[in-house]
């Protein structure tokens, strides 16, 4: 998965994200990976 980052336009129906690129993933799934990925990236503790 590439770098989203346009959260402005990005839409959730139920389960599923849909991003103006129409990249569509699974929502709990997709916001965690991003999560994770600003946590390694910044350095910040995960937890």
């Amino acid at each position: 998965m590439s770098e989203l980052r346009s959260i402005d336009r990005t839409t959730r129906h139920r389960d599923t994200l849909t991003y103006p690129c129409s990249f569509e993933g699974q929502a709990d799934l997709t916001t965690s990976e991003t999560f994770l990925r600003r946590q390694f990236r910044t350095g910040a503790p995960v937890w």
